[in-house]
């Protein structure tokens, strides 16, 4: 006689059918809702943490206008603090959602409801106690301390909850010690190792530039091609200043200006002295400094036309560069200083004719460009 199969108990839930991935959380239609609207709860911290950071990091160049020893944080370092804060909406979004799998595996819906809400509170609570415990001018150390308590919370929820009952019924995966192994590489491992390399990476970037870049600290006189001829009393003199660059598309523009536009200076005649010079920064970088440097001196010897300021030489501190060009351009004592780029084709010959008939009025400026 045959005995009938005994089947085994069913889970508390018979929609319980698959393995699950590391953010599905299979639960009836009527409650997906309410518990996917609590799990995103969970996120809300990160966000307004990537929110912050990210706009303070579009942000920093206008609040550097108190000079770079008022400035706490770089702009690096909030991209960074960004990285920081994705991590932990991951780290937090898998918790929450392994910690509710566990609770509607043991209990009642309702009761793993309240569970949900009591965990995304004690992890706000959290959140808020270390942003408000380091300040708004540490962002990498608070959300690195974000990422290791949700990462101590996790190991701990691995060594000590995790089974692969919990994410269905898994055919591929029958060894819980294999399963705490893949689960850990999976969720911990390689994202922290991305966003470890990407903030090493950000950060010798920073170490690299942010010594070169800031202008506030740069003092003294100009460098390189400084002497000018001094213009005879019964003419007008004129100093042209020629911003320019340290980069290789700059070193081709400034050739092309002296084989064009420049030649036109020697065609003012004997009523005008005329002396220019191209403009450069600092190296803006300690790259550019080893490499770029002999590149610049050898190009400086052979035309004598470039001078050096005491200004970071990126694009967002030409202003400054500007400045300090014309604070020289005035210790050297012209009549008329004209300021051009060095992705301008200006006609010399037309401007100095139009300067050698102007009567000298103090003060006079004018000023136009096409674009």
């Amino acid at each position: 006689m045959t005995l009938p199969n005994k089947s085994k108990k069913p889970p508390r839930f018979y929609f319980w059918r698959k393995t699950l991935s590391l953010s599905d959380l299979n639960v009836p239609r009527r409650s997906k809702i309410a518990i996917d609207a609590l799990r995103t709860l969970s996120l809300i911290p990160s966000f307004l943490g990537f929110l912050y950071n990210s706009r303070q990091a579009l942000h920093v160049p206008l609040r550097d206008a108190g000079g770079a020893l008022i400035l706490q944080s770089s702009q690096v370092d909030y991209v960074v603090a960004s990285i920081w804060c994705a991590l932990a909406g991951y780290w937090n979004w898998v918790l929450t959602t392994s910690m509710m799998r566990r609770w509607i595996f043991h209990y009642e819906m309702s009761s793993a409801i309240v569970r949900l809400i009591t965990f995304i509170v004690i992890t706000w609570s959290i959140s808020a106690y270390v942003n408000s415990h380091n300040g708004p001018d540490q962002p990498i150390r608070t959300w690195m301390v974000n990422c290791f308590i949700i990462l101590i919370t996790d190991v701990i929820r691995l060594s000590i909850v995790s089974d692969p009952k919990y994410h269905g019924k898994s055919t591929h995966v029958t060894d819980p010690n294999l399963f705490l192994k893949l689960t850990v590489m999976k969720v911990l491992i390689y994202p922290m190792s991305v966003a470890t390399c990407l903030s090493v990476f950000a950060v010798l970037r920073q170490i690299d530039q942010l010594q070169y870049t800031t202008s506030q600290l740069m003092a003294g006189a100009p460098l390189l091609n400084t002497a000018v001829s001094l213009p005879h009393a019964t003419t007008t003199s004129v100093l042209i200043l020629i911003i320019s660059s340290w980069s290789s598309g700059s070193f081709e523009r400034r050739n092309m200006l002296r084989k064009s536009a420049l030649r036109l200076l020697s065609a003012h005649g004997t009523l005008v002295t005329v002396n220019y010079r191209f403009v450069l920064g600092k190296p803006p970088s300690a790259t550019d400094q080893l490499f770029t440097t002999p590149k610049i001196i050898k190009e400086s010897e052979t035309f004598r036309d470039m001078i050096i300021v005491q200004s970071s030489d990126i694009e967002l501190d030409k202003s400054r560069k500007v400045f300090e060009a014309l604070r020289w351009a005035k210790s050297v004592d012209h009549d008329y200083i004209v300021k051009s780029d060095d992705n301008v084709f200006a006609r010399w010959d037309i401007i100095l004719q139009e300067i050698s008939v102007m009567k000298k009025t103090p003060y006079y400026w004018k000023g136009l460009t096409y674009r």
